[in-house]
């Protein structure tokens, strides 16, 4: 199944398309479209809106049915870092909302929150609380669904990192610096946790702004000399280029000076919360395409810098590669150990990952059932359990047997323990081998695994909210589910995906009218 990674930035929206071999993204596809060149002489358009454009005309033309990621403005979340005094993670979930309230502009009762937990090196529990306004995240989720580009799987920038460190261990006290177009994020920690970040309004933009005001050029013009002529130049270089390299090299310093002051203060914080400093500094995102900025900032942070690369980008030309370093790592992490957390949670809440919606009421009802029979088993095995052990009882002593409380009122029975023990107990391993047939019945009916069918739909109809399941039947041996879709588009897509179920006797009664489409099928056990 392909995944495709939606990174939704400000000054361009990255689509990048690949599929998993074991725990390897494998990418096939890439590709960028900036916010300018769709957003035109149409000045009103918010980014948000030309992002939401970008992202459905992009959908639509190349019909993407497989699974897809997107990730949360920075805008909408705050993000709170909490130390728990308890090694019990459930004392800690406990809490959580307490101690947010203490910290949040607002209350945590009106606050969407996602929250991350791990142990620490006092082996006590840690947290990252990842929280938005319930109103405005609500806007844009209203916005998402207006617009038909809910995701599988809406996570965060910083959610992705943290699942990416934990599985790299970098071994070291580092720092990750995402270069964007209008904010610059740090990530701070040591080996395979993060302990702290940051966000900065000093990015890309400001350079632009810079050389446009300097040298009397427009916006586009500056943005395309930044990124294929602008340089930077360390001390030693300074008095080896002529007057015009190192007044361009003194423009650069001064408008990057504001954000240097930033990471030595972020730095300076780390150490004094941690008592270790930042040993390697890792860089990515499109301004970390300017050339000479790594030993640039080595020169001016006193630490190594190095790109944050992976293999699996260097198909890309050399100026895309460290602009696709986000979204690839958003595309690795949904495969690993620790998974990225979904915003899609609670009365946001649209579907498993990957499948059917979880609204429609068969589902429910299904869901239900289940649930009963399970507890239905679960009290027949410990009556079972509980039978078998007043055997024991029993044969340790026809005493006591004939004195318990259940044979009371059993007159019959307690003469019989006193004059033909082995009669009784004969009486009695009938009644158990009667239950132990009813328990090989309630066996034989869980072997044949009813949910195979749903469970099979669920795997082969994506995630749609356009999709909905409106009746299902099933007796184990014939299964009949009835779809409907909102849109022809919706109605052809899942037209051909359940002609792909690989099942015996696959019947479809399409009806064109009202895109409802009756499967039906059978199912070897």
């Amino acid at each position: 199944m392909d995944t495709l990674v939606i990174d939704s930035g400000s000054y361009s929206v990255k689509f990048l398309k690949g599929s998993f071999q074991k725990k390897e993204f494998i990418v096939s596809e890439g590709d960028e479209i900036l916010i300018e060149d769709v957003r035109g002489g149409d000045k009103s358009l918010s980014i948000e809106a030309i992002q939401q454009i970008i992202i459905k005309q992009y959908l639509e033309d190349t019909d993407f049915t497989g699974k897809i990621v997107n990730q949360v403005p920075h805008g909408l979340l705050t993000t709170r870092f909490i130390d728990f005094p308890t090694n019990q993670r459930k004392k800690a979930e406990l809490m959580t909302p307490f101690m947010l309230d203490e910290d949040l502009p607002f209350p945590a009762a009106n606050a969407h929150i996602v929250t991350t937990y791990f142990k620490n090196v006092k082996n006590e529990f840690s947290a990252m609380a990842q929280v938005s306004e319930t109103s405005y995240f609500k806007d844009y989720f209203d916005m998402l669904k207006l617009n038909k580009t809910i995701p599988s799987l809406l996570t965060s920038e910083l959610s992705t990192y943290l699942s990416y460190v934990d599985d790299i261990k970098f071994g070291n006290h580092f720092c990750i610096i995402d270069m964007g177009h209008e904010n610059t994020k740090a990530y701070l920690g040591y080996n395979d946790r993060i302990m702290t970040n940051h966000v900065s309004s000093i990015a890309g933009k400001k350079i632009d702004e810079a050389i446009s005001s300097t040298y009397g050029i427009s916006q586009e013009e500056a943005r395309i000399f930044k990124h294929e002529e602008a340089f930077f130049l360390t001390h030693s270089l300074m008095d080896k280029v002529d007057e015009d390299k190192k007044n361009f090299a003194l423009l650069m310093k001064k408008n990057f000076d504001p954000l240097l002051s930033q990471l030595h203060r972020w730095i300076l914080g780390y150490r004094i919360k941690t008592g270790f400093s930042i040993q390697k500094i890792y860089i990515c995102g499109g301004t970390a395409n300017i050339e000479n900025i790594k030993n640039f900032l080595s020169e001016q942070l006193e630490i190594q810098v190095e790109h944050l690369e992976h293999s699996a980008l260097h198909g890309f030309r050399e100026i895309n590669q460290a602009s696709f370093t986000t979204p690839y790592i958003m595309g690795l992490s949904t495969k690993l150990k620790m998974n990225p957390s979904n915003f899609l949670t609670r009365e946001f809440a649209t579907g498993l990952s990957n499948a059917i919606t979880l609204e429609d009421s068969a589902f429910n009802v299904f869901r239900a059932s289940v649930i009963v029979f399970i507890l239905v088993l679960s009290v027949l095995v410990e009556t079972f359990v509980i039978n078998s052990k007043e055997e024991k009882t029993f044969l340790r002593s026809n005493i006591t047997m004939a004195k318990a409380k259940e044979l009371d009122d059993i007159k019959s029975l307690k003469a019989l323990i006193r004059k033909k023990p082995e009669k009784a107990l004969l009486n009695l391993k009938k009644k158990l081998n009667n239950q132990e047939k009813d328990l090989d019945i309630l066996d034989f009916d869980a072997s044949q695994n009813a949910m195979r069918p749903l469970t099979l739909l669920s795997d082969t109809i994506k995630s749609n909210v356009n999709i909905s399941l409106i009746d299902y039947q099933s007796d184990l041996s014939s299964t009949n589910a009835k779809f409907k879709a909102e849109s022809e588009k919706d109605y052809k897509q899942l037209i051909e995906l359940i002609r792909k179920l690989d099942v015996d006797n696959l019947k479809l009664k399409e009806d064109e009218s009202d895109k409802t489409v009756l499967v039906t099928f059978n199912m070897s056990m």
